[in-house]
């Protein structure tokens, strides 16, 4: 997986997340413009065997 998710102008009620990634172990916060460096974060992770969320509240 290449990070650059697409992100949307749609708008995500309050208290609800955009869901960028599924993850089971942690989750990664991304906000707009680190929501990249989260996925590749992410991907990083995963070489070492944890599954992150990123999510893009």
């Amino acid at each position: 997986m290449e990070p650059g998710g697409e992100i949307t102008d749609e708008n995500i009620p309050f208290g609800k997340a955009q869901i960028m990634k599924e993850g089971t172990d942690c989750t990664i916060v991304g906000i707009a413009g680190s929501v990249n460096l989260s996925l590749s974060a992410a991907i990083e992770l995963e070489k070492e065997g944890i599954s992150a969320e990123v999510i893009n509240p």
